[in-house]
């Protein structure tokens, strides 16, 4: 692809394809454990993903068989000043969480096997969090006498609450992959085998959104904790209002303006049981209006009826909830009679309708129900029948009214 890109580094995989930027963590060999050169390498990916306007989502995975067991304890133990190193890696990590929290683009973590420490971290910064169902969580930084780091101590008491923060950070309390979806951890579980393409899907849907939009929505969700109801609600008033302005909002308007049902109609036909229906090329949804084609098909009447007499004289089959056609047959004559006679009539101007009205095409809009966009079809029918008996002199006379 045009936009395809890929850098090395020595710790994370990386490229941009399709509008994703996809991240691997890559120390397989340590359970992709966090040491400094990692650190260093998500901090400049970060910058590249908030600099980059290509990249309009995220997907962050561990190779091997794990996602991320935290900090590289062998490391650690190998450093004459570790309060220096700690401090420096640290630097790195929270400058990559930061930035990659306030990128538009909307950040998915694919996790299996165990996310640990700094990996956990890493994995409820993210907006989205898919899991292996083998998948675990752990905080385990109290385990090796830590403090919690990577942001975990601002998003994790947001996520489940003080009392279950307390708990997985004092206990080192493990959840599996179906517990930390229903503490609200974790977004959804699939199966294992399902992990890699289930997020890439997702990534890809999200790359095709209005990345703006969701970049809105993150900083709103985001800083609604530290605000008054009267200024989260003036923030977004002002994030509303500009997305407006932009070309993802001007274009998501103009494409949703309707619920998404769609008539275009195509010809007519006419029959005793249902009246005259609409012939469409498609319809969207709820298809309760049966496409049908005219063309030179004869008029078939699905069942026997008796039509009641118009004025006293001959008989009215419905064309369409308010139309009516009579026709010169003795009364309560069997349907089939009515048939005979009207069918070149209704034929003929069946043609001239669907000549008025082919091609058009009728959208419902938001807060229409079926019943609403189907009488909507009918209006736009009827405006060709009203043409015909102005301009083509066909005898069409007002009948009773519904939907039907």
């Amino acid at each position: 692809m045009a936009n395809d890109h890929s850098v090395l580094f020595e710790t994370v995989l990386f490229e941009i394809r399709d509008s994703v930027a996809y991240l691997t963590l890559n120390r397989p060999q340590a359970g992709n454990a966090l040491d400094l050169e990692m650190a260093k390498d998500l901090a400049e990916i970060s910058l590249q993903c908030e600099s980059d306007r290509r990249v309009r989502a995220v997907l962050l995975c561990g190779s091997g068989n794990n996602f991320c067991l935290g900090g590289d304890v062998k490391v650690f133990a190998a450093q004459a000043h570790l309060e220096r190193y700690l401090r420096e890696i640290t630097t790195y990590l929270h400058l990559a969480v930061s930035r990659f929290a306030g990128l538009d683009a909307p950040v998915i973590a694919a996790v299996h096997g165990d996310a640990a420490g700094g990996g956990f971290s890493l994995a409820i910064a993210c907006d989205l969090v898919l899991a292996a169902e083998s998948a675990t969580f752990l905080m385990a930084y109290t385990k090796i006498g830590m403090a919690p780091d990577g942001g975990s101590t601002y998003f994790l008491p947001r996520l489940v609450g003080l009392k279950r923060a307390m708990e997985l950070t004092l206990t080192n309390r493990i959840l599996s992959a179906r517990e930390a979806c229903e503490w609200g951890l974790v977004t959804e579980v699939v199966p294992a085998e399902k992990l890699q393409q289930r997020a890439e899907e997702l990534a890809r849907s999200l790359a095709q959104g209005p990345t703006g939009a969701f970049g809105s929505a993150k900083r709103l969700l985001h800083g609604g904790w530290n605000q008054s109801l009267e200024t989260q609600m003036e923030l977004e008033s002002r994030a509303i209002a500009e997305a407006g302005g932009a070309a993802d909002g001007k274009e998501g308007i103009k494409r949703n303006r309707h619920n998404g049902w769609t008539a275009k109609i195509n010809s007519l036909h006419f029959a005793a049981r249902h009246g005259f229906q609409l012939g469409l090329d498609h319809f969207v949804k709820r298809p309760q209006v049966i496409a049908f084609s005219l063309g030179q098909t004869p008029v078939n009447f699905h069942r026997r009826k008796e039509f009641v007499p118009a004025h006293g004289q001959g008989q009215s089959g419905e064309l369409l909830p308010g139309i009516s056609i009579n026709a010169p047959v003795a009364a309560k004559a069997p349907a089939h009679h009515f048939a005979k006679v009207a069918a070149p009539h209704l034929a003929h101007l069946g043609h001239v309708i669907a000549g008025r009205t082919a091609g058009r095409q009728v959208e419902g809009e938001l807060g229409e129900n079926a019943f609403q966009f189907h009488q909507r079809v009918l209006t736009e029918i009827q405006r060709g029948v009203e043409l015909s008996r102005n301009q083509d002199g066909f005898a069409c006379v007002g009948a009773g009214h519904g939907a039907d």
